[in-house]
């Protein structure tokens, strides 16, 4: 069994790469199609010092400027504005969660049960300089196939830390899908005392899938010099890209030298169905037996912005969402971007 998930995970590997570096050649040679933005998302509660719930999640994705005259697939179904900008967003990615205690070879059935969820991600987007509509479908799968204990051992191992022990209880395999929606406007503030300006970015959005069902809504608001002419970053969260280009169709978008600036996020949530929780859809699994349906996430962050290369170091806290849980959980982000 071992040596099928390492196949596995080498094959995953391969074609992954196969299918960026394609993906990367075909944007240089298109104009119709070219690259807009890079981004590499690191995830883990070990930022925060912590081992339990949401604990790893890695992330990269390449955003796309889209010619829907010429590829009309792009067009945002029932929502298509021609006067707007349209890309497109790639990404690939995986999130490993646990329970808390992760000595216990048997775990607490009252905890998070070990999860994995490993999927690509397409969107449809278009936007100008104050709102921005995202359509995105995830596939992937939960499960022993979406090799979350091999990840996470694997890092263990290198950094030293033991081994975790109860992998053999986590999810059973079941092909997934999230369908999700989301709408942002972006309020600018005139500048002042050397530049700096604030943004107000309100948010809504929501989801249907056998993974997660769930409608939110929140505020992204950001203060600095030289805030980026984006509609932020954030952490990652269906429907939702980072960076995702924020200019008005036929303007040639402001790429600044250097950008400086931090931001906080407020997201509450309704989440009727939340496989990580509920466990499998069709089949006996782990799960916990109450949880909380309204969630709250808090997030801050600090951007550093360099040229073509732009940085985010974020902290979020999530609030309860089931019974065991009493305090909520923390997680930090590292987000690596290349503006083309």
């Amino acid at each position: 069994m071992i040596f099928k998930r390492s196949v596995m995970f080498r094959i995953a590997s391969v074609l992954f790469i196969l299918i960026l570096q394609s993906l990367t050649l075909y944007a240089e040679e298109e104009n119709n199609f070219a690259f807009e933005r890079f981004n590499f998302t690191l995830e883990n509660d070990l930022f925060d010092q912590s081992d339990k719930g949401y604990t790893n999640g890695t992330k990269i994705s390449a955003i796309y400027n889209v010619n829907t005259d010429v590829y009309s697939f792009f067009k945002i179904p029932f929502l298509y504005d021609s006067t707007k900008n349209h890309f497109t967003t790639i990404s690939f990615g995986q999130d490993i969660l646990t329970p808390e205690d992760t000595n216990d070879t048997i775990p607490n059935p009252n905890d998070e049960p070990y999860s994995g969820w490993l999927y690509m991600g397409m969107t449809w987007q278009q936007a100008d300089s104050n709102n921005a509509d995202t359509l995105e479908l995830q596939l992937g799968v939960v499960g022993p196939a979406a090799l979350g204990e091999e990840v996470q051992n694997s890092f263990h191992k290198l950094i030293g830390n033991d081994t975790i022990k109860g992998w053999d209880h986590q999810l059973k395999n079941e092909p997934g899908v999230i369908l999700s929606y989301e709408h942002r406007w972006r309020y600018i503030s005139d500048s002042f005392w050397g530049g700096l300006t604030t943004e107000a970015i309100p948010f809504a959005g929501a989801g249907l899938g056998n993974i997660l069902t769930y409608a939110d809504g929140g505020t992204l608001v950001r203060f600095g010099w030289n805030v980026p002419q984006d509609f932020g970053k954030s952490v990652s969260h269906p429907g939702q890209v980072a960076g995702l280009p924020a200019f008005d169709k036929g303007v040639k978008r402001l790429n600044s030298k250097f950008s400086l600036y931090i931001f906080t996020v407020v997201d509450v949530g309704f989440i009727p169905r939340n496989i990580f929780l509920d466990g499998n859809t069709f089949q006996d699994s782990p799960s916990v037996a109450e949880r909380d349906y309204l969630v709250g996430e808090l997030t801050a962050g600090l951007g550093i912005d360099i040229y073509k290369v732009h940085l985010a170091f974020i902290n979020t806290h999530k609030t309860q969402d089931f019974a065991l849980d009493k305090t909520g959980f923390d997680f930090g982000t590292i987000l690596i971007s290349y503006v083309y």
